[in-house]
């Protein structure tokens, strides 16, 4: 008898499983390359703030979190390159409720400086809801008309960064 119901269990969770990979697979995407920046409000230093392309700028949005070493290792990439990305502009988000408050924006001190680069909290769900699931860092680049062109998960190298703003017609190394 217990064989049987083990194995009724364990055909249930094969199912299960199953069920959840095919969901997973044909999910259509939140946020697809070619649409149209979201509507996303976040908290900037300045206060409430919505999401908006850039007159005419090649826009990255960027969600990271403050003690994520691959995130740390790309905004010093940014940094380094800051002259370089100068036609761009950065909005840098962070679910970190407590990002303001802790000043951990100090840690990029040249970032914090410049004119072309926002920083900003947002609430994980509601991120997630305009922008679908991610793992930190990822990246999303919008043409000056505001249309989504990349998204990039994981780390990145300034050259491919350099690339996509030289196909926008944007800064010559």
């Amino acid at each position: 008898m217990v064989k049987r119901i083990m194995s009724w269990l364990f055909f249930l969770v094969f199912v299960a499983a199953f069920v959840w990979l095919l969901y997973e697979t044909f999910r259509p995407e939140v946020l697809p390359v070619g649409s149209e920046m979201p509507e996303l409000e976040y908290l900037s230093r300045n206060g409430k703030v919505h999401l908006k392309t850039d007159n005419g700028r090649v826009t990255l949005v960027m969600i990271f979190h403050p003690d994520c070493e691959h995130c740390e290792e790309l905004l010093k990439q940014i940094s380094g390159h800051s002259n370089e990305l100068a036609s761009m502009s950065f909005i840098f988000l962070t679910t970190d409720q407590n990002f303001f408050v802790n000043d951990q924006i100090k840690a990029w001190p040249v970032l914090s400086q410049l004119n072309n680069v926002d920083w900003g909290t947002v609430e994980r769900s509601h991120f997630i809801d305009l922008f679908g699931p991610f793992a930190y860092p990822i990246s999303y680049i919008f043409s000056p008309s505001g249309k989504l062109s990349h998204k990039i998960s994981g780390k990145v190298k300034m050259e491919k960064l350099l690339s996509i703003i030289q196909d926008f017609g944007g800064s010559k190394r």
